[in-house]
């Protein structure tokens, strides 16, 4: 009951309240303190707990400072509009969410993790969609779907490699396992993503208004409106991506007559792409960045050195007008502090969960009623999924159901694999759908969006813990209790010489 109050009291406050998503989970932190301490835990336990919890996440907070800082680097040298310029020319605005969903799978299989990949592409692909008045939350959706395919399935993932040591497979073995699951569920997501008609944001409907006016205007006579001049406007502005005098790719707010938009800007992110490839640390491929973007501040836009730390910190300011602001304001270290707090909140929580060994009572009472190998299996995706929204902290779902429940498994005849498999497709591609989680608030702020206005597009997010569960329960099982007989999972065993 503890734990389904802490996911009410977080809900409440962060989907309901709109509060800061820090606040309610350094509360939840506070509640497990004393639960802790009540239970006989000294304080000085317990703060230790909380501080190797927060000691695990030194590399995404530097992640994330850096992407925050970048950001403000790459508005004040024009590398965003440039980037949002060329990249809305490149790219069809009727196949950009798809195109986005698997340019940002690519990118996130070669890297391997979620916040790099959307630091890499993503945010190049969100200035290109802002130039052309993309849906946001269509757009975004795309995005973080194709990052967190890579950061569940690629074999670089930490992820992946957390779970296969955890559950004592190799990483290869697991890696071919989650292509099961994931060929249907991409398949679907993609086509989700070419069917999905994006609906009209305010720019897109201001620059519609806009023409439909101009056109009835050439079209009236003598103060009286001409009806077809304005079904005209509409018809331009509604028709096939093949109709004539499409807009131009980009807003005119962009073109600050500085030299901003020079195309050899493209290199800037096209650096960190090639490091990428070649495998140099997210870590390290940041901080390179960071110092050309410096560089080409100074060079190409001839910044002052206090302008550079200002945007550095603080972010930009936006030189055009109020079309040019997404592109052009925005990004610096103060940007990423809100999820930062999150992080070092979420992290603490999962120390002081994982330390006093609070879910295990409550675990031991729900597992001992399943004996049916397919209930286990559900039953795991749940957990995973609910340790995630408790903590708000993906590395914890895997964490908490493979050491807890490996002993379920060996006694239940199943395999580590298995329990692998189910924990990759519930907790870890679940934890961006939690609006609270470090997995939403990191790769929405570094896209400049909320985790609510992207979740309902996240296709693939949502499709691969149905794909998991349907497979789940079209395998042949033994239980004597359910009537059910075969060698479904027992049958993986064999395969995978692992004992089920």
């Amino acid at each position: 009951m503890i734990l389904v109050g802490i996911v009410f009291v977080l809900f409440t406050c962060i989907v309901a309240l709109h509060a800061a998503a820090y606040l309610p989970l350094f509360a939840a932190l506070l509640a497990c303190v004393c639960l802790a301490l009540q239970r006989g835990f000294s304080l000085r336990a317990v703060a230790h707990m909380a501080w190797d919890g927060i000691g695990k996440a030194v590399v995404p907070i530097e992640m994330l400072s850096l992407i925050g800082v970048l950001m403000g680097l790459w508005r004040l040298n024009g590398t965003a509009a440039t980037v949002a310029a060329y990249g809305s020319a490149l790219i069809s605005p009727r196949h950009l969410a798809l195109s986005a969903f698997v340019l940002c799978a690519v990118v996130s299989m070669a890297v391997g993790t979620a916040n790099g990949a959307a630091s890499i592409i993503g945010l190049p692909l969100m200035m290109a969609g802002h130039a052309r008045h993309f849906p946001q939350g269509l757009l975004a959706g795309a995005i973080i779907s194709g990052v967190y395919l890579g950061d569940r399935s690629s074999l670089v993932s930490s992820v992946l490699h957390m779970a296969s040591r955890l559950t004592g497979t190799s990483a290869s073995t697991l890696f071919r396992r989650l292509l099961v699951t994931l060929a249907p569920a991409l398949v679907a997501s993609a086509f989700l993503y070419s069917v999905t008609t994006p609906p009209v944001t305010p720019d897109a409907a201001f620059h519609v208004a806009s023409r439909v006016a101009s056109r009835a205007e050439k079209g009236s006579i003598e103060g009286e409106l001409d009806l077809a001049g304005v079904a005209g406007g509409i018809a331009e502005m509604t028709a096939p991506e093949s109709a004539p005098a499409p807009d131009p790719p980009l807003v005119p707010d962009l073109h600050r007559g500085d030299g901003s938009l020079s195309p050899a800007l493209l290199l800037v992110p096209g650096f960190m792409l090639v490091m990428a490839v070649f495998g140099v640390h997210i870590l390290a491929n940041l901080a390179l960045n960071v110092v050309l973007a410096v560089v080409v501040a100074q060079v190409a836009r001839h910044a002052p050195p206090d302008e550079i730390v200002r945007a550095a910190l603080f972010g930009c300011r936006a030189m055009g007008g109020p079309s040019a602001a997404p592109v052009a304001a925005g990004g610096g270290f103060v940007s990423m502090i809100g999820v930062l707090l999150v992080l070092i909140s979420s992290t603490a929580l999962s120390g002081v969960l994982l330390g006093t060994r609070i879910f295990d009572a409550a675990l031991g009472r729900w597992l001992s009623r399943l004996a049916c190998p397919r209930k286990v299996l559900l039953a795991t995706m749940g957990f995973s999924v609910a340790t995630g929204m408790v903590a708000a902290n993906q590395a914890l779902s895997v964490v908490l159901p493979c050491t807890l429940l490996k002993r379920v498994y060996q006694e239940r005849r199943m395999s580590g694999l298995a329990l692998a498999h189910a924990v990759s497709d519930s907790g870890v591609i679940a934890a961006p759908l939690v609006p609270w989680s470090v997995a939403a608030l990191g790769p929405a702020a570094i896209l400049g969006v909320t985790p609510g206005a992207y979740i309902p597009y996240a296709f693939f997010c949502w499709l691969l813990p149905v794909a998991f569960a349907v497979w789940a329960l079209s395998r042949p099982a033994s239980c004597a209790k359910c009537g059910e007989s075969g060698q479904g999972f027992h049958g993986d065993a064999a395969r995978e010489g692992n004992s089920v």
